[in-house]
Order: C-alpha cells, then structure tokens, then sequence
C-alpha cells in the first residue's frame, strides 16, 4: 500500500511492512473535517482516493490527491501546530499514520527527511501565489 507514495517508494520491503503496521483506513464523507488549524499533530495522512482541501478561513491553499500526504508543515513547528485545516472535497478513503512510525522510519533513512523538506518548501512556494 505504501509503495504509492513517493515519498516511501525507494524503502525495503521489510521497512514498509514495518511502517504499515502503524497504518490504519479511514473514510471521509463529503466537506468533513479532517483537521483544524491549531490541532496537535500526532498522525500523517495519505489521500487514498478523491481529495483534500487545505485551507484557511476563506482562503484555498491547496489540494491533497491520491497518494500525496498532509501533515508535514506541523512537523517544523516549533509548538507542533497544524498550520491549516484540511478538509474531504468528496467522500474520501484516507490512511492514517502515527507520526512516531515515521519519525523512526527517517533515523534509518535519513533521506525521507530531506524529501519532505523538499515538498514542503514546493508547497510554500505554490501558497506565495
């Protein structure tokens, strides 16, 4: 399941089987709420099917489609904050996944860090326009 995601594709088998014992599926219905701006951040979430919105107040920032992931600005936060709601578009199959498997995961492979890091300063640079 995990070997969609760009961000794990280059992983062992072995890591990805470890990983995915921390994933569980969720459903969304239609414009329910994922997260609120100001959470904690304790879960990653993968887009399985349909999408995300990523926004705040009134304002879009982005869409999260299948197989890409949110949850990666609260990592480098200093008070470990969501720094946006995200909501479903359309109902929506999601996996969710404790930040602490990852966070374990990137001791091993330190190059998953630099990956989201990279996403990260894309998805800023897109929220600019």
């Amino acid at each position: 399941m995990l070997e969609n995601i760009d961000l794990f594709s280059f992983l062992p088998k072995d890591s990805l089987a470890q990983l995915e014992i921390f994933c569980q599926e969720r459903f969304l219905n239609t414009w329910e709420v994922l997260f609120s701006k100001w959470e904690d951040s304790t879960w990653m979430y993968i887009v399985k099917t349909w999408k995300l919105e990523v926004y705040d107040e009134n304002k879009i920032y982005w869409y999260i489609n299948p197989w890409d992931f949110v949850w990666e600005m609260a990592l480098f936060s200093l008070d470990k904050k969501r720094t946006a709601s995200v909501k479903a578009v359309e109902q929506t199959s999601i996996i969710v996944l404790l930040d602490f498997a990852i966070k374990e995961l990137w001791q091993k492979h330190p190059e998953i860090l630099l990956q989201i890091q990279d996403i990260i300063q894309k998805r800023e640079t897109i929220n600019k326009y």
